[in-house]
């Protein structure tokens, strides 16, 4: 009976430790998902008050809008990508798919930025709704960024010195 109590102890004091932390720690994602949330709603408002803003984008965009705001969505799409269901549906695209990549190349610079902001957003503010799998998420799409961010640079790095000889002289491609 003893051993019980001292974990007993041991679980409640390291609740009562931790607790706050794990709540500021939550209470910082919230807000995070909260300002998100907010930048896609503005982004995706300024999309729909554009004419040249095409309907099968205006559909994606009321997809991602209750995707977001749904914690299930998110947590599907990490399973998907674990089971490889992602893979079969990039090969095998869906109608409304080819349809809207159609409509992204037909768009406006400008409204396609606007577009890439918006699904960012909206990625990462559904993250925030599961918090295992939205922080797996989050660490695997921003290392895969910093990744190729790195080799973005190291490649222009690797270009600018061998576009030139020892002596200064440009060099044949």
């Amino acid at each position: 009976m003893t051993i019980t109590l001292w974990i007993s102890a041991i679980v409640i004091a390291v609740v009562f430790v931790l607790g706050p932390y794990a709540l500021a720690w939550r209470s910082r994602q919230i807000d995070a998902m909260t300002q998100l949330q907010q930048e896609f709603f503005s982004t995706a408002q300024k999309l729909l008050d554009d004419p040249d803003t095409p309907m099968p984008v205006i559909r994606r965009l009321d997809v991602l809008a209750h995707n977001m705001e749904d914690g299930e969505a998110i947590r599907s799409v990490f399973w998907a990508a674990l089971n490889g269901e992602l893979r079969s549906a990039v090969s095998n695209p869906s109608r409304e798919f080819t349809e809207f990549v159609e409509a992204v190349r037909s768009m406006r610079q400008e409204l396609r930025e606007l577009l890439s902001r918006a699904i960012t957003a909206s990625i990462f503010a559904a993250s925030y709704k599961s918090l295992v799998i939205g922080t797996l998420i989050r660490r695997v799409i921003l290392f895969a960024a910093k990744r190729s961010s790195e080799q973005a640079t190291f490649v222009a790095a690797s270009m600018r010195s061998d576009a030139f000889h020892n002596d200064g002289n440009h060099a044949a491609a």
